[in-house]
Order: structure tokens, then C-alpha cells, then sequence
């Protein structure tokens, strides 16, 4: 190693060791601390607000960092840390560290808005759901980016709730630690539905009852299809209405209990699954629903027609509703034309251009605005499968046209003959 790598690796050290000690809290200028008294605000200002990384009263205070943001606890450890500095023992430090309301109220003072966990503190000893009702509403949004009104539920609500209570809560002793405020139980969700509503609701007032599994298992959207899979979600719904655990008392029903339950809900989801084309719906005794290619509805069904059975049922299984449809209104308007048709018999002598006079004269204007005007809506109401059966009907009916023209043209030449 040269002399010259030697002394810029020994400037990099420095400046490595001199970046530790600045961060280090035992660096921290504390003039003002001392030994100040934890339940005197204006005391306990004075040392935070005070105390800051470095010489002079130019480097950074030793709080700003994450003062809003984190949680008593490490306020509270960062307090420590500065009593130490300022020359107390460690367990003489821990004792003259101040309560969280306290720490919120500096943090207030300091920062010019209170922590997330503010409103947590000062916990009543017993379940209150003002309490909840107000730590959650500052909590949620300041820490979650959230509100009460998406909470999944008891669970949900709970989980939050003890979160932020641990956040505004410590616990003193060898060291400081977070923890559940003193008197601290876990509501039950009937309790909880005071602050966040009826979710879970129907949950709640546990029974070990096949009702009480219809009632809360309800129109899940979950898929189920045997009895362990029943009894697996009516367990975890159960978890989400009492706070993440089953409720006192629980005892498992029986597949034998559950299997009426679980007629019930695999005759719903049968119902809810989407069909094939041309399947029924159960408990429907026609053979096909209308309006699957279009928007008419479940209420139009082929018995609207009479045609419940036989070859009709077997023909619209066959080709498709819309298809017949199609052939047999076409089909009745092209017959009609060609019968209300005042074409006269052409001449024999005229040859083809008798039979394309024949045949334009008997689609004239008419029929072709009428067959129009059906083929679009027949193609609106119930889509592309329309348009075969129209196409079927007018082609089969300009044949009936041209046979009637041929059978008119044969007897005329007889006649000339």
C-alpha cells in the first residue's frame, strides 16, 4: 500500500467514524434537560424542543426526525437516551421519561399537529367505544391513509384499534416497551358495531345451531362444495365478527347438522352458474330461455308461443331461437307480399327478361322496406343469428315466387298452343 492510499483510507475512517458519533443520541447537546420533571409541560418542552445533534444551537433537534410518525415508544426511548446524556442512570432515565399524553401534547407544541396516536391515549381502563370511535378516526387516515368506513369488518376493527393503542402506550420497566394499556380486554363485536356498524353483525349472538350457521354463512359468495369447505367458512366468518377468535362456547356442528345448509347453498350456486347456450335454468321446464342473444329478458320463454314440447322444442334446441324466429316472421311477411303481388302472368315471348320482371315487380319497394325494417330489429333484439333465418326465409320465398311464375308461364303457352 502506498503512503498516499494510506492517508486517503485513513480520511475515510474519519469521516465514517465522525458521521456515527454525529448520529449517536450521546452527542446530543442537552443543555437545557437536566433532570426535568416528566409531568410538567413546560419543563419537559424545554429539553426536547432544546436538545439537538452537534455543537451550538444550529444542528437539528434530536426529535424532529419521525416525531409524528412513529410511535410513543420511540419518543419515549429517544427521552431516555437524552437523560442519560444529561447524566442520569439508566433506570433513574426510564423513570423520568413522561407519559404518552404528555409526548403528544410537546409533539403537538413542537410540530404544530398531534401524532397519529393522540387520540389513543388516556385509555379508560374498560371498553369504550367513544375511545375506539375517536383513536380510529385520527389513526386511520394520519397512519393508514384510511377511514372507519372501510374496515373489514370486527376483525379489522380490533386488529386496528389494539395496533394504535399499542402505539400510544408504554410500558416501563427495565427498559420502555409498547404494550396494551392497562384494564385492556378485547370487545366482543357486538360492542365494536357501535362504532363501525352491523359488518359482522349477523355473526354475532353465537349459537351452536344450524340457524345460527344459515344466518351468518347467508349468500356468501364463497364456492362451497362440501361440508368441510361449509364448516371452514362459517369458522372464518365467526374469527372476523369476534375479534380474529371463534366465540366462547364454540362447538363444531356435525356434517350431519350441516348437510340441509348445505343443500340450500349448492342449489343457489347451481342457479347462479352461468349456463351453456340452450341449457335451462333449473326448476324452468321449457327447453330454452329467450333473450340470450339479446335483451328481452328471462320472461320471454318459448311457452309464451305454445311450443313447450315436441319437434318445436327439439328444433329451437336444434338451430337457435332467434334463427326460427327469423324464418317465420320473413317468411309469413313473404309470403304475404307475394300474395298480395298484382303481377300478371308474363308473356311467354318475353323470355328471361319476363322472369326478372316477374320477380322485381314482387319485391318491389314495399316488401323490401318491410322485410328491412324487420331484419334490423329482428338483428338488434337478438343478435347475428337472425340474419340465417332471415336470409332463408326471403330466398325460399322468391323460389315459391319464381315456381309460381314458371307453373303461371307453362299453363300460358298451353293456352297459346
Amino acid at each position: 500500500m502506498t503512503k498516499k492510499s494510506a492517508w486517503a483510507r485513513a480520511w475515510q475512517w474519519a469521516v465514517l467514524v465522525a458521521v456515527l458519533i454525529a448520529s449517536n443520541p450521546a452527542t446530543a447537546q442537552t443543555s437545557n434537560c437536566g433532570t426535568p420533571d416528566p409531568r410538567n409541560f413546560d419543563q419537559v418542552y424545554a429539553c426536547m424542543s432544546s436538545a439537538h445533534y452537534g455543537s451550538g444551537d444550529n444542528g437539528q433537534n434530536f426529535f424532529a426526525a419521525g416525531l409524528l410518525n412513529t410511535s410513543c415508544q420511540s419518543i419515549a426511548m429517544k427521552y431516555a437516551a437524552v437523560m442519560r446524556r444529561a447524566g442520569a442512570k439508566q433506570d433513574e432515565a426510564v423513570e423520568l421519561v413522561p407519559s404518552c399524553p404528555m409526548f403528544a401534547r410537546v409533539a403537538e407544541a413542537m410540530a404544530g399537529k398531534p401524532p397519529y396516536w393522540a387520540s389513543c391515549t388516556d385509555y379508560p381502563g374498560h371498553f369504550d367505544p367513544a375511545h375506539m370511535k375517536a383513536c380510529l378516526t385520527r389513526y386511520l387516515p394520519d397512519y393508514r391513509r384510511s377511514s372507519l368506513d372501510r374496515i373489514q369488518g370486527c376483525a379489522g376493527a380490533v386488529a386496528e384499534y389494539e395496533h394504535a393503542l399499542r402505539s400510544a402506550t408504554i410500558i416501563k420497566g427495565r427498559t420502555i416497551t409498547e404494550g396494551l394499556p392497562t384494564g385492556y380486554a378485547r370487545p366482543d363485536c357486538q360492542a365494536v358495531a357501535a362504532v363501525i356498524g352491523n359488518k359482522g353483525a349477523e355473526c354475532s349472538a353465537y349459537a351452536p345451531t344450524l340457524d345460527h350457521a344459515r344466518q351468518c354463512v347467508g349468500a356468501t359468495g364463497t364456492r362451497i362444495s362440501d361440508c368441510l369447505g361449509l364448516r371452514q367458512t362459517y369458522e372464518t366468518k365467526l374469527r372476523e365478527a369476534y375479534g380474529g377468535v371463534l366465540p366462547p362456547g364454540y362447538a363444531p356442528l356435525t356434517c350431519q347438522q350441516l348437510d340441509p345448509l348445505l343443500a340450500e347453498i349448492k342449489r343457489r350456486q347451481e342457479q347462479q352458474r352461468p349456463r351453456p347456450i340452450g341449457q335451462p335454468r333449473p326448476g324452468f321446464n321449457g327447453p330454452i330461455e329467450w333473450g340470450h342473444f339479446g335483451g328481452l329478458g328471462d320472461w320471454l320463454k318459448l311457452g309464451m308461443l305454445g311450443l313447450g314440447g315436441g319437434w318445436a322444442s327439439w328444433a329451437v334446441a336444434a338451430l337457435g331461437l332467434p334463427f326460427l324466429l327469423a324464418f317465420i316472421l320473413h317468411g309469413v311477411l313473404e309470403a304475404w307480399s307475394i300474395i298480395r303481388s298484382k303481377a300478371k302472368p308474363p308473356d311467354p315471348k318475353a323470355g328471361n327478361g319476363g322472369v326478372i320482371g316477374f320477380i322485381l315487380r314482387t319485391f318491389g319497394i314495399g316488401p323490401f322496406l318491410k322485410h328491412g325494417t324487420l331484419f334490423s330489429g329482428g338483428t338488434w333484439l337478438f343478435g347475428l343469428l337472425w340474419v340465417p333465418g332471415a336470409l332463408v326465409a326471403i330466398v325460399l320465398g322468391r323460389l315459391i315466387a319464381f315456381a309460381l311464375w314458371s307453373r303461371s308461364a307453362w299453363k300460358s303457352r298451353r293456352s297459346i298452343e
